[in-house]
């Protein structure tokens, strides 16, 4: 398929928050070098796996990709949670952090479940995933803005 994922709004933003999530674990997170390590990883896989998918030779193995993104945003989720919780990250970091996060995560939903239908994919969202997503998240887009309008032209 061969789409440019430096186009993709959905790759844009979660190549973002890695950064911002890989910044912040070398100001707050210094003295835990395991929770710092595995918060890198899982931040970088986001981006990676959109962006590997994005060469993919089908729709199906791109989907793939993108289910392996949406997995690692939930990883990205806990340890971020985790380091909070522990009083590693400030209050206010850890609120940005997390408002990137969610919108990375339900943008990356969306368009799974765009993927899902294009490819006629067994796979089915968790229990009440879809619900949860409509009310928590406001920041609704189109799937051209999520792909990049070239690339949605060709959908």
């Amino acid at each position: 398929m061969n789409r440019n994922f430096r186009t993709m709004q959905i790759w844009q933003n979660s190549y973002s928050l890695a950064l911002d999530l890989y910044k912040m674990t070398n100001r707050c997170l210094s003295e835990d070098k395991e929770i710092a390590s595995q918060l890198r990883r899982a931040a970088l896989s986001m981006p990676l796996n959109i962006a590997e998918g994005s060469a993919a030779v089908s729709d199906k193995v791109f989907f793939n990709q993108l289910a392996y993104a949406y997995q690692s945003t939930k990883e990205v989720n806990v340890l971020l949670q985790f380091a909070h919780d522990l009083r590693l990250i400030p209050k206010e970091e850890y609120g940005t952090l997390q408002k990137k996060l969610d919108k990375v995560t339900a943008q990356t939903y969306q368009f799974l479940v765009y993927m899902q239908k294009k490819t006629q994919n067994s796979w089915k969202p968790g229990y009440g995933n879809e619900l949860y997503w409509k009310e928590k998240i406001s920041h609704k887009v189109a799937v051209g803005e999520l792909i990049g309008k070239e690339a949605a032209k060709g959908k």
